[in-house]
This record gives structure tokens, sequence and C-alpha cells, in this order.
């Protein structure tokens, strides 16, 4: 090989289902986050419920007590 040649390299080809590997990956990713997300809302939705039947009934033991 000469000093005046130089090594090409042939350009990348990216395989046709590549797109669809990530588009699925990512889909992935979202669908997880939603799962955390839902799982969240409910945990606070159960919390929120606790909290206002213990505010009922700190109600009822205030009247109760005031009577």
């Amino acid at each position: 090989m000469s000093a005046t040649q130089t090594n090409i390299t042939p350009p990348i080809q990216i395989h046709p289902l590549a797109e669809l590997h990530e588009t699925a990956f990512q889909l992935g990713i979202i669908r997880q986050r939603n799962l955390i997300l839902a799982s969240e809302n409910l945990m606070m939705k159960e919390r929120i419920q606790a909290l206002e039947a213990e505010n009922k009934e700190l109600i009822v033991e205030r009247k109760e007590g005031a009577d």
C-alpha cells in the first residue's frame, strides 16, 4: 500500500428492522412509566380515602365531645 492510498470504509447500513426495535424499546419504556404512574395514582387514591375516613371519625368524635 502506498502512502497516497486511503483506507475507505463502506457506508454504514441500517438494518430495516432497527427502527422497529427502537420503537418497541421506547414503547416499553413508556409503558413501564405509565404503569408506575398508575400504581402511584392508585396508592394516592387509597391514602386519600383513608385520610377522609379518619377525618370523618375525628369530626364525629369532636361533635360527641362537644355534647
